[in-house]
């Protein structure tokens, strides 16, 4: 079974260096402690409902935060799902991204039920997704 580690840290609405340093920290931490997976807050990048979601959203493939995040997998040797606030093309998503050990995106998730308060920011997802994992298949979720 892995170890895994839960991750509650601030996350500042419109402050990406700032939440993605924290998150750094927060991911080194929980590799010196044993942690195989780190599990890190929903919109870690941005905040939830942040009116930056609109410009500042980047892409889950290649943009900087997704980068940065697989660069700490890599390094820490760790997999890491990350709350993330992703755009593709015009469209912005409240989405999950799963990355391995080696640092390379494994799972990207974007929310199919968001509430009601968040749906001028965010496009609903079309489909839940499965990852093969060395513990075995693992699915991803953004809950309420």
């Amino acid at each position: 079974m892995p170890r895994l580690a839960l991750i509650q840290m601030r996350v500042e609405g419109g402050q990406p260096e700032a939440n993605l340093r924290r998150a750094q920290e927060r991911i080194a931490a929980a590799a010196k402690a044993g942690a195989d997976l780190v599990v890190l807050p929903e919109a870690m990048n941005l905040g939830w409902t942040h009116p930056s979601a609109r410009e500042w959203a980047e892409s889950a493939e290649d943009g900087p935060a997704a980068r940065l995040l697989g660069e700490a997998a890599r390094h820490h040797r760790v997999w890491i799902c990350a709350g993330f606030v992703e755009r593709k093309g015009d469209q912005v998503f409240n989405a999950a991204l799963l990355i391995d050990s080696q640092g390379e995106r494994r799972l990207l998730y974007r929310k199919l039920h968001e509430l009601d308060l968040a749906r001028e920011f965010y496009q609903t997802g079309d489909r839940l997704g499965v990852a093969e994992t060395p513990w075995g298949p693992v699915g991803v979720m953004i809950l309420c």
